[in-house]
C-alpha cells in the first residue's frame, strides 16, 4: 500500500518504483458507470448465461 503523507520517509515516486506501479495509475479514479449502460451490460450477461452459444450477431437481434 502507498502511503501518500508528506512526513513519510519514502517519497511516493520511489514507493510506486518499489511496487512497480505507474504514478498515473495511482491517482486515477474511475468514471461512474451511467444506468442505461449497466441496464445494457445486465441484459447482456442474462441473455449469454441462458445461451452461451450465440455470437454477436445473434446477441443484436436477440437484445
Amino acid at each position: 500500500m502507498i502511503e501518500q503523507e508528506e512526513n513519510v520517509a519514502v517519497s511516493v515516486r520511489r514507493q510506486c518504483e518499489l511496487l512497480l506501479l505507474n504514478r498515473s495509475s495511482l491517482y486515477y479514479e474511475p468514471v461512474k458507470m451511467g444506468e442505461e449502460n449497466v441496464h445494457l451490460m445486465n441484459a447482456i450477461d442474462e441473455e449469454f448465461t441462458n445461451r452461451p452459444c450465440l455470437g454477436v450477431r445473434q446477441m443484436m437481434w436477440k437484445l
